[in-house]
């Protein structure tokens, strides 16, 4: 179990040094920083370059060592929360390593008079305006993708025992995430064409494929989104199926990647076929990004450009609805997080009363009555090999649905690192199911197994 952790905080931690490094150089800016071309390879720049590759190299190899103490079993109990201030650490190395480099790069620009002239003169071309929403996709898609997101909605109510797979508040993470995904489609519809040229024909067609382009690529990733969402409501709740949420993750990031290459290879070819028409890209104002975000209440923009154009698109929190959608983020992740911590700290708890035996975890409860209990036993040798359905896997607890070999779906409440644990066979309305519930220490599960076989019995 701990070894499948450390593996997922490892690739997190290779594919942000990747991502990096990958996006050092992006048309005529180097490490977010513009550049004539002729001065892009200069040895001073190539040193700093190398210094930055140094320095997300460092925060990999020294977070990969320090995640080691995970096997400790002293800190196995607060492993979650550890995880994610790894994972805090490795963003806030990167991003200093990013910050300083590109600071550099700034001062050498200004020290050797490499900075590149900025045309301030613009021409608004009102033909060229009036081509606007002409070309792009229809609207009417993304809109109908929202409210197909509602499905799940509509079959948890239709069908409550599958709100024991999926909590009936997650089911309207769909909606809310196809709902940003329609104000992207509105935003990149809208991106202007930024004019160098009088020739009005030649903007024209820009503004048209440009905006082409941008609508199919918005339309592509809300579609990416809603497949992966009913992929991954159909495989938790109807087949429970761990390989069908897999399946769902590999075809989002297939479609979401080929979608963005596809979109700047076209663009690519767009800006170097039109010699003096560009698409919009933000003019470099290094005022308006503080602490690596975009503040610009003048821009009507909510989503703008990274400096680094390759890394995606951030928030405008000059802009009410940025700072709405940024705060919700946060709601967002902060629920989350809340959630996992209290899961890993709490636990869950087994209480024996007369009549029943109830299991109290976060969002996992189960009570079972002794007219449903067939057997109990207990097991050694550790538990069957099986996945997780829905339920919560931590590194020193497991609680929620899951399939074991040889059992089927089954209801965990067990601490990992114990090797035995009692199983209560269980018939109710819905067939025969199974129970697997342990405590803290062996000699403290086989008092449990003694007190649920005297509670079996009745005395």
């Amino acid at each position: 179990m701990i070894w499948t952790f450390l593996i997922i905080l490892w690739i997190l931690f290779l594919t942000m040094f990747f991502v990096g490094v990958l996006s050092v150089r992006q048309g005529t800016q180097v490490l977010g920083v513009r550049f004539l071309p002729e001065h892009r390879y200069a040895p001073e720049i190539k040193a700093v370059v190398r210094r930055f590759a140094i320095g997300m190299a460092a925060v990999f190899v020294v977070l990969a060592a320090v995640s080691l103490i995970l096997r400790l079993p002293a800190v196995r109990a607060y492993g979650e929360i550890l995880m994610f201030l790894l994972v805090v650490a490795d963003l806030a190395g990167s991003w200093l390593c990013f910050s300083a480099s590109q600071k550099a790069l700034l001062r050498l620009r200004k020290e050797k008079g490499w900075t590149p002239p900025v045309k301030t003169d613009v021409t608004v071309d009102l033909s060229v305006s009036r081509e606007k929403g002409k070309s792009a996709v229809p609207s009417v898609f993304v809109w109908v993708f929202f409210i197909l997101s509602f499905i799940p909605v509509g079959v948890l109510l239709w069908k409550p025992e599958f709100q024991e797979y999926m909590p009936f508040g997650a089911s309207f993470i769909g909606p809310l995430c196809q709902l940003l995904f329609t104000g992207v489609y509105y935003q990149m519809k809208r991106l202007p064409v930024r004019l160098t040229s009088d020739d009005t024909a030649l903007a024209q067609m820009l503004a048209r494929r440009t905006e082409r382009v941008q609508s199919v690529s918005a339309t592509v990733i809300a579609l990416a989104g809603l497949l992966f969402w009913l992929g991954f409501f159909v495989s938790n709740c109807v087949l429970r199926s761990v390989a069908g949420g897999i399946a769902s993750v590999v075809v989002l990031l297939a479609i979401l990647l080929g979608c963005a290459f596809w979109q700047q290879k076209t663009l690519h070819k767009l800006e170097d076929s039109v010699a003096e028409v560009t698409a919009e890209a933000a003019p470099e104002r290094d005022s308006k990004w503080k602490w690596g975000c975009y503040y610009d209440p003048a821009d009507p923009r909510i989503f703008v450009p990274k400096r680094v154009a390759s890394m995606g698109w951030t928030i405008n929190l000059g802009r009410p609805a940025g700072k709405a959608i940024f705060a919700g983020i946060w709601v967002l992740i902060a629920a989350i997080l809340l959630f996992a911590f209290g899961s890993g700290l709490k636990g869950y708890e087994v209480n024996v009363t007369p009549d029943a035996v109830v299991f109290d975890a976060a969002m996992y409860d189960k009570t079972v009555t002794r007219d449903e209990v067939q057997s109990v036993e207990l097991i050694s040798g550790g538990l069957p090999s099986g996945v997780r359905t829905n339920g919560y896997g931590g590194l020193e607890k497991s609680f929620g649905h899951f399939r074991l070999d040889g059992y089927g779906d089954c209801m965990l409440y067990v601490y990992n690192d114990v090797s035995c644990a009692v199983v209560l066979t269980v018939s109710d309305t819905d067939g025969v199911s199974y129970v697997f519930v342990n405590e803290e220490s062996t000699e403290k599960t086989e008092a449990l197994y003694k007190t649920l076989l005297a509670w079996q019995a009745g005395e």
